[in-house]
Parts: C-alpha cells; structure tokens; sequence
C-alpha cells in the first residue's frame, strides 16, 4: 500500500469519527484532523521498495512527530505514526516488522503521546494509543500470520 493509500484510509477513519481535515499547520506533518479542541497531527508513511527502506521511513515519521512536537506554537494534541500494516501483518519480508522490533523497548510513543496508526489492506486503521504502544510491540510476532503457530481454534475455523 503506497503512502496515497495510507493517507486515504487516515483521511476516512477520522472523518468517520466525525473530524474535520485540516492542512498540516507546518512542514513536520502530513496530515492535522481537528474536533472542537482536540487535534492529531500525523506522519503517514506507505510501503517501500527495499527492506532498509522500511527502516529509514519508519525513523523519518518518528523524527516529524519529534520536530512537530517541538514546534513552538503548535498545537498539543496527539501525534501519530501511520504506517502501512498489510505486508508486516502477512509476515513479508519487506515491511514495517523490523522497525516497529526495534522500537519494542522505547518510552518516545508515551513520553511524547505519539499513537500507531496501523493502515490494513483493507484500509481499516487500528489505532493503538500510546500508553499501548509497548505492549503491542512486544506481542508482535502473534499479529503476524506467516510462521506462527495457529491456535487450536484457529486452525478449526479453516477446516
């Protein structure tokens, strides 16, 4: 799923829960959805060519929110990583996997409020909060279809 298709499923999710999409206020993020006094600014970023790629998109989001937190001035809302989740999800080996393990240890998504915002095939977005974050990190591996066991009542539904 290309960055368009992410930032089209953000767009929809958010307008479904009844914001308003506004133009990022500046340069650090992509996208600010308003509701009364809340607003989100978010970083999206979609699939990439190489396996490092990944990597690199994943630390550029994460240094967007960072400067967007920063920015005197700005708004206080939350801030959100939106990343696409299907090819980490069927376990390929180009995707979000790698960067998102490294960031199993880290305190940046709570300390700085920063939501995951992970974008299906689909398009449905799962949002997970901050304070969350860590903990779906850490549990990865049983959100990733490809080479892991299936429960018992898993592998009775296929049959």
């Amino acid at each position: 799923m290309d960055r368009d298709h992410v930032l089209l499923a953000v767009q929809a999710w958010f307008t479904a829960q009844g914001y308003h999409l506004a133009p990022a206020g500046h340069a650090q993020v992509d996208l600010c959805a308003q509701r009364a006094a809340e607003e989100w600014q978010v970083a999206l970023h979609g699939d990439q060519t190489a396996p490092m790629d990944y990597l690199r998109a994943f630390e550029a989001g994460m240094s967007q929110l960072v400067a967007a937190s920063q920015v005197e001035g700005a708004p206080t809302g939350a801030l959100a990583l939106a990343v696409a989740f299907g090819s980490t999800q069927r376990g390929e080996s180009l995707s979000y996997r790698r960067a998102l393990k490294k960031y199993t240890s880290s305190t940046v998504f709570a300390d700085l409020n920063i939501h995951l915002l992970l974008v299906g095939d689909d398009q449905t977005v799962q949002p997970i909060p901050p304070d969350e974050v860590n903990a779906f990190l850490r549990g990865l591996d049983g959100y990733v279809r490809v080479g892991r066991k299936q429960s018992p009542s898993e592998q009775s539904h296929q049959n």
